[in-house]
């Protein structure tokens, strides 16, 4: 578990009064006590909620209705058969829908947040659910707490996913001044959130300010993981792009070259991540030599 006062991995002393931060020791924990009393004297003095009960059937998205399991044939193309936030269950009806709820809620959340950092098809029926989310976080374990920026961070990338891109910047920036100040700047939780608000604003055309973050990414990430590790090359490769958009087409092509190399010495020339970088810096010499448009 992560320290909650320095962010430091395999914190394994844990808060006696509430149970769910977690610290390096009695020195971070006194720390960070300021910041965490609020939240933990709420906890304990809620009443612990119930365990939620199994699922009635397998959480798979069959041809069967997810409460009754009778047989719905084809009917599963429309959308209005399935749980309209996760996508996973079917239904023959509202009734049995209604019904299914309270065995189907705890399984339905985290679906949902899997299939938004999927970008599965219609993600417009997850809205609600991330909502939620965010709010009994906030009220439980409080505005700061790692549950609740993660909650937060899966719905900056519905946003994103959903084109709601001025809501989306502004959650990613909230979520990184929390971050910064709770676990520091080059947590890989930071590092991670820069670097999607980096992908926002360049599908925004916000170059500038993406090049800015993937340049701060990239660095913080070449010094905590080397220089060819696969997310280290993967930022090479996102810096490289954004600078092409830009039309730095000399900048671009070194790094291109790099994340190339790179990819094929850890990840084989076959990989997906390998064979992207290749058609990018093909794209990036061609321009170079000036036999492509610009």
């Amino acid at each position: 578990m992560i320290c909650s006062s320095c962010g430091k991995p395999d914190a394994k002393q844990r808060c006696g009064g509430c149970r769910s931060s977690h610290y390096c020791n009695e020195a971070c924990q006194k720390s960070h006590w300021g910041a965490h009393k609020g939240p933990c004297r709420a906890t304990r003095a809620a009443p612990p909620a119930p365990p939620p009960p199994p699922p009635a059937v397998p959480f798979v998205l069959d041809l069967h209705c997810a409460h009754c399991g009778k047989e719905l044939f084809n009917t599963l193309g429309s959308t209005d058969k399935r749980c309209g936030s996760c996508a996973r269950v079917g239904y023959c009806g509202k009734e049995c829908q209604r019904a299914h709820w309270p065995a189907h809620k705890a399984a339905c959340a985290a679906a949902t947040v899997d299939r938004v950092w999927a970008g599965e098809g219609e993600l417009a029926g997850a809205e609600g659910t991330l909502k939620r989310a965010i709010e009994r976080a906030q009220r439980e374990l409080g505005e700061e707490h790692g549950e609740t920026l993660g909650h937060m961070a899966t719905y900056a990338q519905f946003l994103f996913k959903v084109a709601r891109f001025a809501e989306a910047e502004a959650l990613y920036r909230k979520l990184l001044a929390a971050a910064r100040r709770t676990v520091g700047g080059e947590h890989p939780s930071t590092l991670s959130i820069i670097n999607n608000l980096a992908l926002l604003l360049k599908n925004w055309g916000k170059l500038g300010e993406a090049e800015v973050l993937f340049r701060e990414n990239l660095a913080a990430q070449r010094r905590a993981l080397g220089g060819e590790h696969p997310e280290v090359l993967a930022s090479v490769s996102n810096l490289a792009t954004v600078l092409m958009d830009q039309g730095e087409l000399g900048a671009a092509e070194p790094l291109h070259r790099e994340a190339l190399a790179g990819q094929r010495r850890t990840l084989g020339g076959d990989h997906r991540d390998t064979l992207g970088s290749k058609l990018e810096e093909a794209a990036a010499l061609y321009r170079v030599a000036g036999r492509g448009r610009t």
